[in-house]
C-alpha cells in the first residue's frame, strides 16, 4: 500500500491487490462491487480500476495483479483523520465472502479481519 499522493484538492491511497482465480466460476462483476473503502464511517470513492472484472481476465488457477486507488472525499476531513492514524478500511467482497484490510498511513503493515 502506498499513499497515492495529493494535489491541491484531492487525496488518494493506492494498493496493489493480487487476485487468484481457483475456478468458482463467475462471468463479470463491477470492480466497485468487489472493492470498497472507508475511514471511520466516511466512504472513499474507488477511482481505479473502473469497469468490470471478468473471469476471462484471470485464467483458471492463475493470478492477476490489480492497482486499486481510493479517492478521499473533497472535504479533506477524512484524509486528515487518515493521516492522524485512523485506518482506511478496504473491504474486498466476492461471492459470499468478504475480508477487511486495515491500511494505515505511515507504515506498510496491513492487518486483516475476516468477516
Amino acid at each position: 500500500m502506498t499513499s497515492g499522493g495529493e494535489s491541491k484538492s484531492e487525496h488518494w491511497v493506492d494498493a496493489t491487490v493480487k487476485i487468484v482465480y481457483t475456478g468458482k466460476g463467475f462471468n463479470s462483476v463491477q470492480y466497485s462491487r468487489v472493492f470498497s473503502a472507508a475511514v471511520g464511517e466516511t466512504p472513499w470513492k474507488l477511482d481505479k480500476p473502473t469497469g468490470n472484472l471478468s473471469s476471462t481476465d484471470v485464467p483458471l488457477m492463475n493470478t492477476k495483479t490489480v492497482q486499486v486507488s481510493f479517492k478521499a472525499p473533497s472535504d479533506d476531513a477524512s484524509y486528515t483523520t487518515f493521516e492522524k492514524g485512523e485506518p482506511l478500511k478496504m473491504r474486498v467482497s466476492f461471492f459470499d465472502q468478504s475480508i477487511v484490510f486495515y491500511l494505515r498511513n505511515g507504515n506498510k503493515t496491513v492487518s486483516i479481519k475476516k468477516s
